[in-house]
Order: structure tokens, then C-alpha cells, then sequence
């Protein structure tokens, strides 16, 4: 089993930076590649909640909310169905206060899927083509919302 990991602080209050997360039907608004995201089954925060992701190119993915602890500000999904080089994806994202500096959080993303063949691409792929960059983009969103 592969696993990818991405951390980074964020210039945003765990409070806020965690509403955008939680909010699972809501991920168009900061998943830099999405054109359009919606829940098709249950909730934002209902866990067993479908959330089918239309891309920029077109593409959809199904995932599936499997976990959300609001006590924990963490959050695990599973992707059902999508036109990617992987299988088998859980992904756990949690948002971590730094108490030093209430201005700021700590996030953590991590998934662990299966790929044939060599990893190595796969992992890249996900750890900066999608945390590293919906991360930024969470940071650009609350950034633009205090200019509103």
C-alpha cells in the first residue's frame, strides 16, 4: 500500500480553515482542479454522504465521507469511483490549533491507496498536485473572504 503525506500552516484560524474542510459537499470552493461539487447522498456532514467532484477537464469522482469529528477537526473519505492511476484511496485530512499563534493552523493530509507499479509518481501526484495546492487555495479563499 502507497501512502502520500502533505503538511503545511496555514495562515488561517483552525476554526475557520476547519469550516471550509468540513464542509464536505463544499469542496469546489477551494480544490483548485474542481469546477463543481455537490452531495449526493446525505449531508455535508453526514457521514456515509456521497460527493460527486466535476474537474476543470470534465472528469467526476465519487467519494465518500467515512468519518468527520468535529472535536478533532479531522475529516476521512474514501474514493469510490474516479478516472485515476489508483485504487483503493482513504484520505484523512485534520486541522490542528496552534496555540502560539491563534492565527494560524496546522494541517495534516495523508492517503493510502494501491497502485501497480512503481508508487512514486502516484504519491508525487497527490501530495503536491492536490494537498499541497487545495491547501494554498484553502488559505486564498479565507484570505479573499476578509477582503469582502
Amino acid at each position: 500500500m502507497a501512502h502520500a503525506y502533505f503538511s503545511k500552516v496555514l495562515k488561517v484560524p483552525a476554526p475557520e480553515a476547519w469550516a471550509i474542510v468540513r464542509d464536505f459537499g463544499g469542496s469546489a470552493r477551494w480544490f483548485p482542479n474542481a469546477r463543481h461539487s455537490e452531495i449526493r447522498d446525505g449531508g455535508p456532514g453526514v457521514v456515509g454522504a456521497v460527493r460527486i467532484v466535476t474537474t476543470a477537464d470534465g472528469r467526476t469522482l465519487e467519494e465518500q465521507l467515512v468519518a468527520l469529528s468535529d472535536a478533532d477537526r479531522s475529516i476521512v473519505y474514501d474514493l469510490l469511483k474516479g478516472d485515476v492511476p489508483f485504487r483503493d484511496y482513504r484520505a484523512v485530512l485534520t486541522i490542528r490549533e496552534i496555540v502560539a499563534d491563534p492565527g494560524s493552523c496546522y494541517a495534516e493530509w495523508s492517503g493510502r491507496f494501491e497502485v501497480d507499479g512503481d508508487p512514486n509518481p502516484a504519491i508525487q501526484s497527490i501530495r503536491d498536485g492536490f494537498y499541497k495546492a487545495c491547501l494554498e487555495e484553502l488559505e486564498r479563499v479565507y484570505r479573499a473572504a476578509l477582503q469582502d
